[in-house]
C-alpha cells in the first residue's frame, strides 16, 4: 500500500501538473478583485446614439439584359432647339383720317367779310330770281343764268378753301324746290377787285377744314343693273379746281328695278 505523499509525487510527476499549490482565496483577494474588476459600460442617451445613413438601394438588373452604361458623369443632353417663330406680318398701314365737316351759316342778307385777305372787309350784297343771281362786292358786279321754274332762295356763305393764304371764297347756293329741279351751287373768288366764278354744280356740297368741298350723286344704271353711288372731293391746286371721285357700286336685285320708287341700295 502506498501512502499518500508517494501518490502526490507520483501524480506531479503526470503532464499538466503543477507543482505550486492551489491558492486558497481570501476575504481580501475577493473585494480586491471586486475593486480592480471593469465598470459596465453606461447605456447609452438618446443624443449618443449615431446616425446611420439609409442603406443605398442597389440597381438590379434583369436577368439575360446587357448592364446599362452608367450615365451619372454623362453630360446633359442638350434641349431641342424651339421652333422659329413665324415670321410677322408688317401691319397694314391706318387710312389716313378724314377731315372735319365745317358748319356753315349762310346769309341770306347783305353781309361784310375781307375776302381779298388785304385786312379790310368788302360789302356783300346779291339779288337772285328764277331767271338769274347777280352777285356785287364793293364796285364789282357778277352775273349768272338761273332758268328755274320754282326758286326757294339764294344763300351766300364764307368759306376757306386754301388756309395757307390769307382770305376766303364764297359760296353761292341758288335753292330750287326738290320737285321742280336741281340745285345750282357756285364757289367764287374776289381778287384784284374782281370776282371769278371757280366752280358750279347742282350737287348740294359740304366743306371741310382742309379746304375741300363734297357732293354726292347717286343713279341706277337699269342697262348694266347696278345702282351707283358717286362721292367728288374738289379743292384748289395751284389756283385751279381739281377733283376725285369715289365710285360705289351695287348689284340690283333680279325682283326689283330701277323704276321701284322704294330701291334701295
Amino acid at each position: 500500500m502506498l501512502r499518500p505523499g508517494l501518490l502526490l509525487v507520483i501524480a506531479c510527476l503526470l503532464p499538466g501538473c503543477s507543482r505550486e499549490r492551489p491558492h486558497e482565496s481570501t476575504p481580501t483577494d475577493s473585494a480586491s478583485s471586486r475593486t480592480n474588476a471593469p465598470e459596465p459600460p453606461a447605456e447609452p442617451s438618446n443624443n449618443d446614439v449615431p446616425t446611420t445613413a439609409p442603406p443605398a438601394t442597389a440597381r438590379v438588373t434583369p436577368p439575360g439584359t446587357p448592364n446599362a452604361p452608367d450615365t451619372s458623369d454623362a453630360p446633359d443632353t442638350p434641349d431641342e432647339p424651339d421652333e422659329p417663330d413665324e415670321p410677322h406680318e408688317p401691319d397694314e398701314p391706318d387710312e389716313p383720317d378724314e377731315p372735319d365737316e365745317i358748319e356753315v351759316e349762310p346769309h341770306f342778307k347783305a353781309f361784310e367779310a375781307d375776302l381779298d385777305g388785304d385786312g379790310r372787309p368788302e360789302s356783300i350784297s346779291w339779288t337772285c330770281d328764277e331767271a338769274r343771281v347777280t352777285l356785287r362786292v364793293d364796285k364789282a358786279t357778277w352775273k349768272a343764268e338761273l332758268g328755274f321754274a320754282d326758286l326757294i332762295g339764294c344763300g351766300i356763305t364764307p368759306v376757306d378753301l386754301d388756309p395757307d393764304r390769307p382770305g376766303v371764297a364764297l359760296w353761292l347756293n341758288a335753292d330750287e324746290h326738290e320737285e321742280a329741279g336741281e340745285d345750282r351751287n357756285f364757289v367764287l373768288r374776289y381778287r384784284r377787285k374782281r370776282i371769278k366764278a371757280l366752280w358750279t354744280d347742282e350737287r348740294y356740297v359740304s366743306f371741310r377744314t382742309d379746304g375741300s368741298w363734297q357732293g354726292e350723286k347717286d343713279e341706277c344704271d337699269a342697262a348694266k343693273r347696278v345702282y351707283r353711288n358717286t362721292v367728288t372731293t374738289w379743292r384748289i391746286n395751284k389756283g385751279k379746281v381739281t377733283h376725285t371721285d369715289a365710285v360705289r357700286s351695287t348689284p340690283i336685285p333680279p325682283d326689283e328695278s330701277c323704276d321701284d320708287d322704294e330701291f334701295e341700295p
